[in-house]
């Protein structure tokens, strides 16, 4: 039993040294190990699910969110995260950028992309899509899925160029 409790935390704090390298199939196939042989672990579910996030397996990743809150229903990690994940992939939710009658979606509101004052819409800001130094550029999801980063690096391998997409752009399903 206690070989098995040292395992388990040995385990458990490699995988989050992998999260921190940013290393995350490393980490999703740790987790699910970990899941394999603890499957009440919701702190590995909840590891799993941010993983999972992180490369663009948002379905697998509210999965993995879902499992956490049937192990513990008041989960505030998991309930916060499967939140933010079934927004991410609704185009009428005030998170959208194409929702054009919500903060995000909107030429005017500090939080929109499309409004070059903003922080998410001017040049230098490293949260907009038109700072090609950025760090963290906001992704566009398809049908749940991430389908890229919304940024003007022309290097980036999954960048889209926010001066071609409109809210007309066909990314969104309506």
């Amino acid at each position: 039993m206690q070989s098995q409790n040292r395992r388990k935390r040995d385990q458990t704090k490699k995988a989050i040294d992998l999260a921190m390298q940013s290393r995350w199939s490393d980490a999703i196939a740790l987790n699910q190990s970990i899941i394999d042989d603890f499957p009440d672990d919701l702190e590995a579910y909840n590891r799993l699910g941010k993983a999972l996030t992180e490369i663009g397996r948002i379905r697998d990743a509210k999965v993995a969110f879902s499992s956490s809150l049937s192990l513990s229903p008041n989960n505030p990690i998991a309930r916060k995260n499967l939140d933010r994940l079934h927004q991410l992939d609704d185009s009428y939710s005030a998170d959208s950028i194409f929702n054009e009658y919500n903060d995000h979606g909107t030429d005017y509101s500090s939080d929109s992309i499309w409004n070059e004052y903003s922080d998410w819409g001017n040049d230098y800001s490293s949260i907009s899509p038109f700072n090609e130094y950025a760090t963290d550029p906001p992704i566009l999801i398809k049908e749940g899925e991430v389908v890229g980063k919304l940024t003007v690096k022309s290097y980036e391998i999954d960048g889209v160029d926010p001066n071609t997409v409109g809210k007309d752009c066909g990314w969104v399903d309506q």
